[in-house]
């Protein structure tokens, strides 16, 4: 069996799955929807965004994507309320996507403990985006369209890339899987306006965007930052791996992408920085906002040292076990100094984490 004939029997496989399971889902995802959208619209209408939207990720899987004219995206544009913001059209469709994992993670063909796993999650975020994509197509002026993407890069534009980042950093901690986000910067693009014009910047802009989103996964998110910085965010991959694909995307760029100035005939070298934040073993939640100024103060160094710039991030709070870890002793001294406050700790779901800075505070003062 061809590698063709392998993908399309799973697309058809994971369809069948999420279509046997679709009335607990639309269920459990109309209770999730009402729940964040309290008192904007009643539970039924809920039930039938929700039945949109399985259906629509069940036809994207099976059928290899869905678009504007799909059946279902004009009903859905229609049942959604109308005063959604962008984010939260685009968080409604991770919600549906995120159901449909949870429940599929426990499959006994297609679940998490599977070897294709890693395909099945591909197909259904993949899906969930092409959701969004349909639905801003759709609308009838493109003020949607321009919110999702950059108009001159084409690629997300950073308001979606935040939420996603949101979202990913989320689905991180849940399942224990590493994140790592890479920041790119053109180098001395100012100089290049100056120079050369802001047309060619925008053309340098254009084309380094085109090549990062080609050498990346379906499944990555590649956004424009800022004026002159593309952002990538990979879910489930460790730091070490994605600065290696940092240097390959540097050394891509250098050798691909040069310009001539028509003027004077002369080679214009583009080169691009780079700097990869993430972390191999995630324990507590992170900011957005703190990955994302992490990254733009590494990638500023790198500008300065030539290399790609990595760092590590460490959790504001560690779990118990984490604290004994860090304090070396064992985790019945960890459970006396929480009893005992010697040290913060916070509540969160079923699990108690302790403040980092705390636990420092304690060791200096032993």
């Amino acid at each position: 069996m061809s590698y063709g004939d392998r993908t399309v029997e799973l697309r058809e496989l994971v369809a069948d799955r999420i279509e046997g399971r679709r009335g607990a889902l639309t269920n459990d995802l109309a209770d999730t929807l009402s729940s964040h959208h309290a008192g904007v619209r009643e539970h039924r209408s809920w039930e039938h965004v929700a039945d949109l939207l399985v259906g629509l990720i069940i036809a994207s899987v099976r059928f290899n994507g869905v678009d504007a004219e799909t059946p279902g995206v004009a009903d859905l544009l229609h049942s959604l309320p109308g005063g959604l913001s962008t984010g939260e059209i685009f968080e409604a469709v991770h919600c549906c996507e995120r159901t449909i994992l949870d429940e599929l993670a426990v499959d006994e063909v297609v679940g998490a403990l599977s070897e294709g796993w890693g395909a099945v999650a591909q197909l259904a975020r993949r899906g969930s985006f092409m959701i969004v994509a349909a639905l801003a197509d759709r609308r009838a002026d493109r003020s949607a369209e321009a919110g999702l993407r950059d108009q001159l890069t084409t690629l997300l534009a950073r308001p979606v890339f935040e939420i996603a980042l949101a979202h990913e950093i989320n689905r991180s901690l849940r399942h224990e899987h590493p994140l790592s986000l890479i920041l790119f910067d053109v180098d001395d693009l100012a100089g290049i306006n100056t120079h050369h014009g802001p047309r060619v910047g925008d053309q340098v802009l254009e084309r380094s965007g085109i090549l990062v989103k080609r050498f990346f996964r379906n499944h990555d998110w590649v956004a424009r930052h800022n004026g002159d910085s593309i952002a990538v965010l990979l879910p489930e991959t460790a730091v070490e791996t994605a600065a290696d694909l940092a240097e390959r995307v540097r050394r891509m760029i250098e050798q691909r992408l040069a310009l001539v100035d028509y003027r004077t005939d002369r080679r214009l070298m583009i080169t691009i920085s780079a700097a990869v934040v993430g972390t191999n073993s995630p324990e507590h939640e992170f900011e957005a906002a703190e990955v994302l100024r992490t990254a733009e103060d590494a990638v500023a160094r790198a500008k300065h040292t030539g290399i790609v710039e990595r760092v590590e991030l460490l959790a504001t709070a560690v779990t118990l076990l984490g604290a004994a870890g860090l304090l070396n002793c064992p985790l019945r001294v960890i459970r006396r100094l929480v009893r005992h406050r010697q040290v913060a700790a916070v509540r969160r779901g079923r699990h108690y984490y302790i403040d980092r800075g705390s636990l420092e505070r304690y060791q200096a003062g032993l």
